[in-house]
């Protein structure tokens, strides 16, 4: 249910518009655009046209032939420039009525173009997310006919349909593989079957599967084929997936026929591929696996701090598009901080800071229209509010205008299904519910930005805005007696430093405070750089709701990543069963883990140039490292380690395994290069492939992997 990528989603609308756009394409061949230049400061007028093989956008300059081209399935995100940005007033755009769209890929790269209206824009938006939906709608996501067309795309920069040494030469850099000049021209040569000079595409299809051999999945592949040592048949395969545990002889049959085998069976480079792709041979399990039925107080609930800003706490930019992100990567609970805005409408800022302001109106409807694509369980709206009176009353209307029948109300909250399975679909808004009075910076103690300020105002403001009380349905509340004192549907809220004296102090008792009621824990204020705190911590002692700084993918945002791609990424998983009882203890374990290989590891950062990766692999827990491999030097495209590990763990419920590749360098410091963090708790048993995300920024890393065999042993 995850949305890696931060696309729109495909409606039967945006499908329809995306297929007319497309036949448009057809027939007139281009849509004239302008579009901005490097450092966007100018508009330079283009031809924006689909590839021929309808794979990318291209664009063209009109007076000259100079193609560009973005591949589909490159782009990971879509965004329309939001109408406060600056830049359409550098640019001598009128936000009203011309429309900024960026198409952003993995690589960094950003098309950035100025269209004439909201709908040309949206035609644009919807026909990217039509054609990566379709990229990426097989059942094992990349084929071995996508890492072949992906390579030769990388390989013929001029499109010309054949590549010659030095575009091969200069493939290899960037699939980060040494060869000398001499056997690189030996090799090119063995492959030009026509002996012409260059290789065609049949010629390169040859060069890329002698590339990608590795030696370790060689071994397996021969050792099930007794039939024909260079095909598996389907019972060899089945026979297989059952020692990989699999026992689902329909689900056995889907996989073998989503290869598509041929005539003789499956061979090599088909078997090779499916044990390396995450899509379908991936180390979790990412189903949805617990109980959804149960009070929401017994659930981890993935959520983010100051989710406006993009930066840091004092001087960066708020923005809507950083809801749609948090959201579309399964974030459930996201805050707004409320403040008087002109014209009687409410604002969201950091508030005595120079961070930009956004409209709470904006938000709501960003919220509204992005809130249940990663997840159809509820969606929390952490609100801070600093309002007079009067905007709290617009911030209640807004609220109800927003989101209608989807607002759960405080007056339904008694008697509803109080539940992620019974909210599904529904926005709940936290703040404080109806007879539960008290002041707002108590509530956020300890964020030293704001607490002197928010002190001095809640002794002036009002005492409580009825109608925006009977919007609440998370309330809000100071317990005297660790939850006793409260309602399941009861929050109170943390700094990271509290919990940290509760984890040194109090222990048991904020636990089982957490077993009664909900806790928001948040960074403390000293964090202005939006650096993270380990949500491990709170996490140990059953706190919810543990919010983290979205913008910055630190280790910290990285473990929470990884602990909500479990339950099928939904944003919610179930607590264990010996803090929801307070009986028993966690689980002991010992995990046995051989990496094998790696698949595309890339250069760090995703540069193009420098050093061809060394890489090697390290395993961590906890922030200790527990192993590593050797260096492989000068091989990113097949590292070869075969290296065994066992690890003794003592919570095999809440432990996660951080499996991090590194680029050695002999006259500096390591560079990370990207890594994954896996759930003990849902990691399957065999061969599987552990995908990666770029430790820089998130991005995930389409066909790198590394393979590795767990065997598990719960005590």
């Amino acid at each position: 249910m995850g949305h890696a990528d931060n696309l729109p989603p495909l409606t039967p609308e945006n499908e329809r518009i995306a297929i007319e756009l497309i036949e448009h394409l057809r027939t007139q061949k281009f849509v004239p655009v302008r579009r901005l230049d490097g450092n966007r400061k100018s508009l330079h007028h283009k031809h924006l046209l689909m590839t021929p093989d309808g794979r990318g956008i291209e664009y063209v300059k009109t007076r000259k032939k100079e193609r560009q081209i973005f591949l589909f399935r490159n782009m990971y995100d879509v965004s329309v420039e939001e109408s406060s940005s600056k830049l359409y007033r550098q640019l001598k755009l009128d936000p009203e009525t011309e429309v900024i769209v960026n198409f952003r890929t993995r690589r960094g790269k950003c098309l950035s173009c100025a269209f004439e209206t909201m709908e040309d824009a949206q035609r644009w938006i919807a026909l990217v997310a039509f054609k990566v939906s379709r990229s990426a709608a097989g059942s094992c996501g990349q084929t071995i006919e996508d890492r072949i067309q992906l390579m030769w795309d990388m390989g013929d920069r001029n499109h010309d349909g054949h590549l010659t040494l030095k575009e091969v030469k200069t493939l290899m850099v960037r699939l980060n593989v040494e060869m000398d000049p001499l056997t690189l021209k030996a090799v090119f040569e063995e492959h030009d079957k026509s002996g012409d000079g260059v290789l065609d595409y049949d010629e390169f299809v040859v060069l890329f599967f002698s590339l990608t051999k590795h030696e370790s999945i060689e071994a397996i592949f021969t050792q099930h084929c007794a039939t024909d040592p260079a095909y598996m048949q389907k019972s060899e395969f089945a026979a297989f997936l059952q020692s990989q545990g699999e026992t689902d002889e329909e689900r056995i049959e889907q996989i073998f026929e989503s290869l598509e085998p041929t005539g003789r069976g499956l061979p090599y480079a088909f078997f090779a591929n499916y044990l390396l792709n995450p899509d379908c041979n991936n180390a979790l399990c990412t189903d949805l696996t617990d109980d959804m039925t149960l009070p929401m107080k017994d659930y981890f609930i993935n959520s983010s701090h100051n989710t406006y800003i993009t930066g840091n706490q004092l001087q960066s930019s708020s923005s809507v598009n950083m809801y749609k992100s948090a959201l579309f990567a399964g974030c459930r609970c996201v805050e707004l901080d409320c403040w008087d805005g002109p014209q009687n409408d409410p604002i969201v800022f950091h508030g005595h800071t120079r961070v930009s302001k956004i409209l709470f109106s904006d938000v709501l409807q960003t919220v509204n229209r992005h809130a249940f694509v990663a997840s159809p369980f509820p969606v929390i709206l952490s609100l801070e509010v600093h309002t007079s009176a009067a905007q709290c009353l617009r911030l209640s209307q807004h609220l109800r205008e927003t989101f209608g029948d989807r607002l759960l109300l405080a007056k339904d909250v008694p008697t509803c299904d109080y539940t992620p399975e019974g909210l599904r679909g529904r926005v709940l808004a936290k703040w404080k519910m109806p007879g539960d009075l008290f002041d707002d910076a108590k509530d956020h103690a300890g964020d030293g930005v704001e607490v002197a300020a928010e002190e001095r105002e809640a002794a002036q403001r009002p005492m409580l805005c009825e109608e925006l009380s009977k919007c609440i349905s998370v309330g809000a509340f100071n317990t005297r007696d660790w939850g006793r004192d409260a309602r399941p549907y009861n929050v109170q809220s943390y700094s990271e430093s509290q919990v940290g004296e509760f984890k040194d102090n109090h222990e048991a008792a904020y636990t089982a405070q957490n077993n009664r009621m909900l806790s928001r824990v948040y960074p403390k204020g000293s964090r202005i750089a939006s650096g993270n705190y380990d949500p491990a911590v709170a996490w140990s002692m059953g706190a919810q709701l543990v919010a983290l700084n979205y913008q910055t993918w630190d280790e910290h945002l990285r473990l929470n990543s990884g602990m909500y791609q479990q339950n099928g990424g939904t944003g919610y998983v179930l607590k264990p069963a010996y803090m929801r009882t307070m009986q028993g203890r966690p689980t002991p374990y010992t995990l046995h883990v051989r990496v094998l290989c790696g698949s595309h590891i890339p250069k760090p950062s995703l540069k193009t140039k420098g050093d061809i990766v060394d890489p090697y692999v390290v395993l961590c827990m906890r922030g200790k490292e527990l192993g590593r491999t050797s260096v492989v030097k000068n091989n990113g495209l097949r590292p070869k380690w075969d290296q065994r590990f066992t690890i003794a763990g003592d919570n095999w419920e809440l432990d996660i395994l951080r499996v991090r590749v590194i680029d050695a360098d002999s006259t500096s410091a390591d560079d990370e290069v990207c890594e994954n963090n896996l759930p003990i708790k849902a990691l399957r048993n065999g061969l599987r492939a552990v995908s990666m995300r770029l430790c820089k920024n998130s991005v995930e890393l389409q066909g790198t992997s590394i393979l590795c065999e767990f065997t598990l042993e719960k005590q």
